[in-house]
């Protein structure tokens, strides 16, 4: 029951603000991801490395006041950085149905909320973590394909492939103008 009261209740912050929780012992990226296999996980070199090359890319492709998106499992991006979010779901398991008790379904009117807060803040970069598998969220969940973010995506492109070995494990994306004419 508790878990069902936790995936139901909206993030604590609301979007366009910043992610608070207080002083960071360690990345939430580097801890043990219980649901992931172990040969999947990075090592502590490679996590280090992920995470110097995700900041490295929010700091030149996004300014303070910039809200981002993380589609996935990888809330400390909204955290270490300082960038606002762009919805209220720190974690995407409610809208991509990743949890027990809804047996891979979305939770009803999520998509909905989703595309709410997105049109209201939208997200200067989205960090893909589909690509690394983490948590569940793997190739079948990438948002350029996947139920209503496949249409949120439209105006983004994607800026770089972050890389565990010679494997993609994280992608990047910024939103770009269109015009009539094309980007």
């Amino acid at each position: 029951v508790a878990l069902m009261v936790f995936a139901y209740r909206p993030a604590v912050e609301m979007p366009g603000e910043p992610l608070s929780v207080g002083p960071i012992e360690h990345d939430a990226f580097l801890s043990t991801r219980l649901h992931t296999p172990l040969a999947a996980r990075p090592t502590i070199a490679q996590s280090i490395q992920i995470v110097g090359e995700v900041r490295e890319v929010l700091r030149t492709e996004s300014s303070p006041s910039d809200p981002i998106f993380v589609w996935g499992l990888a809330a400390d991006f909204y955290i270490d950085p300082g960038r606002p979010m762009a919805t209220r779901f720190v974690y995407c398991t409610v809208v991509a149905g990743i949890i027990p008790h809804t047996y891979g379904r979305p939770v009803e009117g999520s998509w909905e909320m989703l595309a709410s807060d997105w049109k209201a803040h939208p997200p200067k970069v989205v960090i893909d973590t589909s690509p690394s598998g983490l948590e569940g969220f793997d190739r079948r969940f990438e948002p350029t394909t996947f139920g209503a973010t496949a249409e949120l995506m439209r105006d983004y492109e994607l800026v770089r492939t972050i890389d565990r070995g010679s494997t993609p494990y994280f992608r990047i994306y910024r939103r770009v103008t269109r015009t009539a004419d094309g980007p």
